[in-house]
């Protein structure tokens, strides 16, 4: 069965790992291409169900890491060349706690980033009056240029860092706090690759808005897969052998 075990989780932060940009891209269209009819229907239900869950913030909480977790999931079983049931995506549901309590942390952080904008916009409101309309407006749009700059950077580096976070929790057994802490120690080894890998995953997964809404499911399901391999290869024991069919659920 797939799994991470801490010890390797361990020896990669201690002696680092190789990273294989071209191998985690490929493999992971592979995995896409074996089941692609099923990995888009869950592509679908799992953008309907996420936006459902945006209704309520507590439903967001619980649904986020668990729906995106559900490729990586059934990737598993593709790997393994067992028969696919859609059932199989929802596998990671399990840990749904510990997801909420990440979701709060990064709703926490991304509170903060956003202290210097409400900041700004109170004290302008307050003052308004005391200066030229011009002049403040202007200062205010320079702050912003660069404020949303730094605001997306901030994102861009906290998605690079916490990249293993979400599989080190369902894969791991890791509470949210040790595969946050995990994951960005991993993340310092390669910070470089993983900060491009993110990138160039995102402009993939990105390519489906542009050309139709049928290619977003697609195209989200084989970056996701891309993202599972690069865990995979990096973090994950062998998925199969005789011990493990004796007694064992599959993860």
């Amino acid at each position: 069965m797939a799994r991470i075990d801490q010890a390797t989780v361990n020896d990669r932060i201690e002696n680092g790992y190789n990273f294989d940009f071209g191998k985690y891209i490929s493999d992971g269209f592979e995995i896409f291409k074996k089941e692609w009819l099923m990995f888009s229907l869950y592509g679908l239900a799992s953008l309907i169900l996420m936006m459902a869950s945006f209704a309520t913030l507590i439903g967001a909480l619980f649904f986020i890491f668990p729906l995106y977790l559900g490729f990586s999931v059934a990737a598993v079983k593709v790997e393994k060349g067992e028969q696919l049931e859609f059932k199989d995506f929802f596998g990671a549901f399990k840990n749904y706690d510990k997801y909420a309590l990440l979701c709060i942390c990064y709703f926490a952080v991304f509170l903060v980033l956003y202290i210097p904008f409400i900041f700004l916009f109170v004290m302008a409101d307050a003052n308004i009056g005391y200066f030229d309309a011009g002049v403040a407006g202007g200062v205010m749009g320079i702050f912003m240029m660069f404020y949303y700059v730094f605001f997306y950077a901030a994102i861009y580096f906290i998605q690079g860092s916490m990249i293993f976070t979400p599989y080190l929790i369902h894969f791991g057994e890791y509470s949210a706090v040790e595969a946050m802490k995990a994951s960005f120690k991993l993340f310092r080894r390669q910070i470089l690759m993983i900060m491009v890998f993110v990138f160039v995953v995102g402009i993939l997964t990105s390519i489906g808005y542009l050309a139709c809404i049928i290619g977003v499911f697609a195209t989200m399901a084989a970056g996701m897969l891309m993202q599972y391999s690069m865990v995979k290869d990096i973090l994950m024991k062998s998925y199969y052998s005789e011990i493990d069919q004796i007694g064992n659920p599959e993860i």
